[in-house]
């Protein structure tokens, strides 16, 4: 993994992020999205539509790219979610967490396709 730096400039929401890649990116922010619980990880779907947000508290929060808004809150893990990935026709959501688990999520409902224990 590439190390970064990253740094907002104070009067407005412009991000810049420097690596080892030798560039400098800049981006503009137009949003921001407050959620209830400490974030450790976050991954957009393979269409862009949405993202899914791995909280420490091992909710998966949903959030419209577009829209900003929670499309769907998935409770299911007892510790932090490490990970997140959608399914390369974005219809399900594998998640990792400290508890041992990866669990599968449909993603029209919320509901849980399986749980895989001991990973």
């Amino acid at each position: 993994m590439t190390q970064k730096s990253f740094a907002f400039y104070q009067f407005s929401h412009l991000l810049v992020i420097a690596g080892k890649t030798r560039k400098v990116e800049l981006l503009q922010l137009t949003a921001t999205v407050p959620l209830p619980h400490g974030v450790h990880t976050v991954k957009f779907s393979p269409t862009g539509c949405c993202f899914a947000v791995g909280c420490i508290d091992g909710l998966v929060v949903v959030i419209g790219s577009v829209t900003h808004a929670v499309l769907r809150t998935i409770k299911g893990h007892s510790l932090t979610v490490c990970g997140c990935a959608f399914s390369p026709d974005g219809t399900l959501l594998a998640t990792g967490s400290r508890d041992n688990t990866v669990k599968v999520w449909q993603m029209a409902t919320g509901s849980e396709v399986c749980t895989l224990s001991g990973h």
